[in-house]
């Protein structure tokens, strides 16, 4: 099975560490609020603007999919389909797998892997529409949030880690609209809100909105975003494949798994695009 218990023994002892460390800061936390004496309310204060998409977000459940619009990816405007399970019925595939089967089935109109920008505009879209589309928006974080804290989620983004120079973010790996990034990628595991790496953020995600990404990713798993990524350079070029996967203290950006490694993914086609 592709759950998060078959982790490889590195990324494991990792997230060992760090939901260790988050544990016992969280009852760090909880004991000195219990010792600190009541305060008076602060005035209410106006919330920040939304960096959230503009237009309209209308989701509509479909039986074995939702269709969401208003997606932003890559400075367009689509709408996107999300099946409600695991692609394939739930097989798992090296990404070089994924990335051939994808192929076929977007030719075909059907669905497919995504990378990690369309993966996290759908997220930053589902939340955003939310707001009209209560119901339906809690059912899809739900049903995601489940899905990834059983499931490495495999996407198209692979990053080549550089022995110097500028390290190269590759998304939509083995498709004809495969395109690259360079981006220092390379240093230290850490919440995304703390690292100070907005240029990172923007070569995985699509954007480098610090607060709005981990807003995306409390939404979901009700966690701040935490980024894996291999912390020192290597002697020669070191390939990792990206993929989501989450826990219950945090939201795991993981960008350290070998090509080989074999996991399931999300399926997505794109319904039409808006004029």
């Amino acid at each position: 099975m592709n759950t998060l218990s078959n982790l490889s023994p590195e990324l494991e002892a990792r997230l060992h560490r760090v939901y260790a460390r988050a544990e016992a800061q969280k009852a760090e936390e909880k004991n000195r609020a219990a010792q600190e004496p009541l305060r008076p309310e602060s005035p209410a204060q106006t919330p920040p603007a939304s960096t959230s998409p503009a237009a309209p977000i209308i989701i509509t459940p479909n039986s074995q999919f939702w269709t969401i619009n208003n997606v932003l990816y890559r400075g367009r405007t689509m709408e996107v389909d999300l099946a409600k399970g695991l692609l394939d019925n739930g097989s798992v595939k090296t990404q070089e797998q994924w990335a051939e089967y994808s192929m076929k089935a977007k030719k075909q109109g059907e669905f497919y892997t995504p990378d990690y920008p369309l993966f996290y505009s759908i997220l930053r879209s589902v939340k955003a529409g939310q707001v009209v589309n209560s119901q339906v928006g809690k059912e899809i974080s739900s049903t995601i949030k489940e899905i990834s804290r059983n499931h490495f989620l495999m996407t198209l983004t692979r990053i080549g880690y550089q022995p110097q120079g500028k390290d190269i973010v590759t998304h939509n790996f083995g498709m004809n609209d495969q395109y690259e990034i360079r981006e220092r990628f390379v240093g230290q595991d850490g919440w995304i809100s703390k690292l100070n790496d907005a240029d990172v953020y923007e070569a995985l995600l699509g954007t480098d909105k610090t607060q709005e990404i981990d807003e995306v990713f409390q939404w979901l798993n009700g966690t701040d975003a935490y980024l894996f990524r291999v912390n020192s350079r290597p002697s020669k070029l070191d390939e990792r494949v990206a993929g989501f996967y989450a826990g219950s203290v945090g939201a795991g950006l993981g960008c350290v798994r070998y090509p080989l490694s074999s996991n399931s993914s999300l399926g997505v086609r794109e319904a039409r695009e808006k004029i």
